[in-house]
């Protein structure tokens, strides 16, 4: 692997209360990659606002991918993108509800790298994710989610969709993690490039199909050793 100064992350966090709604921010940069249009540096991770009440949590701007948040314990830049992961932190509009150890999320979500070249991908994907912890085992996190679009690329409509599962659940001194995904149209917003759409298919403009999974286990060797 090869370690430099730009991939170090830089970051400031505030929170302000006192009323009804507890307000914070978050704001989060790195220098890894070049001058590429979609990249420049110094490189936006993270920068939203948030208000919470009670089980209520909004949340604008960019944040991780809303479906699918599970990743592998990897040094892979990519965290797997082309072996079965999806993600990538995307600006959004994120409400969560959390309540007896169930969370409820809805979200519209875009990445500019969308309306680059030739694809113009006005519309958000819409997306929806259900979430349960501690509900069905101790220390387990299981959860379902998904998004669709409808999108129009030069003269030909598309309509993309994603499902996705995910476990997180801690076996004695072994975390695992596991993700699956199933989908058409799932590219360039899930570092999938090149599985968008296929203007030239004998049956007409398609959304492609992709499909893919990981599983990762985890376990300490010392406080700050793990393999």
């Amino acid at each position: 692997a090869k370690f430099s100064p730009r991939a170090a992350r830089s970051g400031v966090r505030a929170t302000a209360g006192g009323g009804a709604w507890t307000c914070s921010s978050v704001c989060e940069i790195d220098c890894y990659g070049d001058n590429a249009s979609n990249k420049l540096r110094p490189r936006l991770r993270l920068g939203y606002a948030e208000a919470k009440r009670g089980a209520l949590t909004l949340r604008g701007g960019q944040d991780w991918l809303p479906i699918a948040q599970q990743n592998p314990g990897t040094i892979d830049f990519g965290i797997l993108s082309w072996g079965g992961n999806l993600w990538w932190r995307l600006p959004q509009l994120t409400a969560r509800y959390d309540k007896g150890g169930m969370q409820y999320l809805v979200s519209l979500a875009q990445h500019r790298v969308s309306n680059e070249q030739e694809q113009q991908e006005l519309l958000p994907w819409v997306m929806g994710r259900i979430a349960a912890t501690n509900v069905i085992a101790d220390n387990t996190t299981l959860a379902v989610g998904g998004g669709v679009r409808s999108v129009t690329v030069g003269d030909v409509d598309y309509s993309p969709h994603v499902v996705a599962a995910e476990l997180k659940a801690k076996l004695g001194d072994v975390t695992l993690t596991a993700e699956g995904y199933a989908g058409r149209g799932v590219g360039r917003e899930f570092v999938h490039y090149g599985l968008d759409y296929n203007p030239d298919h004998v049956d007409g403009g398609v959304a492609i199909d992709s499909k893919g999974f990981f599983v990762s286990a985890g376990m300490p060797l010392t406080e700050t050793v793990g393999v």
